[in-house]
């Protein structure tokens, strides 16, 4: 899930972090590879803000199909319980207004 991920990503920046403590205390080679490892973060951003940026339509209409699909459903299945829920912390109604109902 999203938050498993955010997680997994706070941890691997917390080491990064160490990395870098103990490099600029101890020695020259871990402070390159503190370095390198940010490098690598940064380029993997740039490359993921780039395809998102490409890709963003596509990825606009997936997740509106995927909305609508389970909107549609959700009176059948067990997301109704979902659906109530960020209708009513939302105050709003349907995906893109009340015409969806």
């Amino acid at each position: 899930t999203v938050g498993n991920a955010l997680i997994a990503i706070g941890i691997i920046i917390m080491v990064f972090g160490f990395l870098g403590c103990m490099g600029a205390i101890k020695n020259k080679c871990l402070l390159l590879t503190f370095f390198i490892l940010l490098l690598l973060i940064l380029l993997t951003e740039v490359i993921l803000a780039v395809i998102l940026f490409v890709y963003e339509k596509q990825l606009d209409d997936y997740v509106k199909e995927s909305l609508t699909r389970s909107f549609k459903g959700h009176l059948q299945s067990n997301s109704s319980k979902t659906w109530t829920t960020i209708q009513r912390n939302l105050e709003c109604c349907g995906i893109n207004g009340t015409n969806d109902w």
